[in-house]
Order: structure tokens, then C-alpha cells, then sequence
């Protein structure tokens, strides 16, 4: 993983954060850290946190970069990191790395986007009718996947 993040130049560009929690009865939460490549994915580093708490996993993020990042890493760029990191949906996640890696763009991924609005077409509070979702969500993910500012304005307008 440490040569990955020294040697393929897209890991000075965009960190990919995949976490996964909820695996046993303490909550620990798994983080995949991941940088695009011609291969798909691959892996520069795996971190496991005793809970989701933002100073667990800043504390994590500290010891990851302070005991395995060195001037070669994020090729090149050291213990700045990369330049976007893409995110989860999650206040303590998205803190810890922006402090982390303050030179860093935050970023959410589509899927995770597409995921939150997902969840708030389903939340009572909104009142949103059941019948209303899936017409609803698509036109969010239309927009969302808009190729450019005229189709956005076209999609938004439809959807309106």
C-alpha cells in the first residue's frame, strides 16, 4: 500500500473513502482508503477505529500520517495528502479529514449523494408521498449527472 501511494501518480489527485461499520457488537468502524487506477481501485491504506467519534478517527488519521506517511507518499506530496478526498455523508468523517489534510477539496461521491437524498424522499418529516419518490429521486439524479451547465438548466427546469 505504501509503494501504491508513492508510485501511481493518480494518488496525488483523488483518495477515495470507503467505511464500513456496524460489523460487531462494539461499533468499530473499517476505513478503505483507495486511489483510481487503469486496474480500478486500489488500496493505500486500511484503518480500523474503535467508534466513529470524530477525535477516534482524527486520532487514527494523526497516527496513519505520522507513522506511515513520508515525503514520497500521495506521489510526492507528502503528508499533505491528495488533492480531493471523496467522502461519506458523515459530519465526523468529512472533520476528521479535512483536518487531516487541510489542502485537501472535500468532495462527496455520486452514489453517497444520491444515497442521502434517497434516505430524506423517506424521512416523515419531509412528507413526501410514496408514490412521489421514485419520480422524485430520478429527477435529482438527473441533475445530478447533468454533463453541463445547459443540460442542468434544462434538467432543473423539467424537474421543477
Amino acid at each position: 500500500m505504501k509503494r501504491i501511494c508513492a508510485k501511481i501518480v493518480q494518488a496525488e489527485e483523488i483518495l477515495l473513502v470507503d467505511s464500513s461499520g456496524t460489523m460487531d457488537a462494539l461499533g468499530c468502524r473499517v476505513f478503505v482508503l483507495l486511489i483510481n487506477s487503469c486496474a480500478g481501485g486500489l488500496p493505500v491504506a486500511v484503518i480500523s477505529c474503535s467508534s466513529e467519534k470524530e477525535f477516534v478517527i482524527q486520532r487514527a488519521l494523526y497516527m496513519y500520517k505520522e507513522k506511515l506517511l513520508d515525503e514520497e507518499s500521495f506521489y510526492g506530496r507528502g503528508k499533505r495528502g491528495p488533492k480531493i478526498i471523496l467522502t461519506d455523508d458523515s459530519d465526523s468523517e468529512r472533520n476528521s479529514f479535512a483536518a487531516a489534510f487541510p489542502e485537501a477539496e472535500l468532495l462527496l461521491c455520486s452514489f453517497h449523494v444520491l444515497q442521502a437524498i434517497w434516505r430524506n424522499l423517506w424521512k416523515a418529516e419531509y412528507q413526501v408521498q410514496s408514490n412521489d419518490r421514485q419520480e422524485l429521486f430520478y429527477g435529482f439524479k438527473k441533475l445530478l449527472y447533468s454533463q453541463n451547465r445547459v443540460d442542468f438548466e434544462e434538467n432543473f427546469s423539467a424537474f421543477k
